[in-house]
């Protein structure tokens, strides 16, 4: 009687990215994106069926990889999203957001097109 003893080499669907964001397989989905499917309830074919460049085994492995290596990932996915924050702040300062009223105002102004009372229905 043999004992199995399997070796197992780990050979992610993983690249990272000019930018140091890791991406799945050859798709622009970052491994972030599939993991906060995954920790709001989505299963794996879910995932699949959202983002359709996806394949199946990669979101089952990167899936694993993820409840094996939790605290690391969490880690690395809060790290983008304080990023994230910051950049849109930054964003935000430089172009405050404005209402749909003056929007359309600045529309009107700059086309000469009165669109304001069809859009607000007035």
């Amino acid at each position: 009687m043999s004992i199995l003893t399997p070796t197992l080499t780990l050979n992610l669907p993983l690249r990272l990215d000019e930018a140091g964001r890791w991406r799945v397989g050859n798709t622009r989905i970052p491994i972030e994106t599939v993991i906060i499917a995954f920790q709001q309830g989505s299963s794996p074919e879910q995932i699949v069926e959202n983002f359709d460049v996806l394949q199946l085994a990669h979101v089952y492995q990167i899936v694993g990889y993820y409840l094996e290596h939790q605290a690391e990932l969490d880690n690395y996915m809060t790290q983008y999203v304080a990023e994230g924050d910051a950049i849109r702040h930054q964003m935000e300062a430089l172009y405050p957001p404005i209402s749909k009223e003056e929007r359309i105002r600045r529309y009107e102004e700059r086309t000469g097109k009165k669109i304001a009372d069809e859009i607000l229905g007035r």
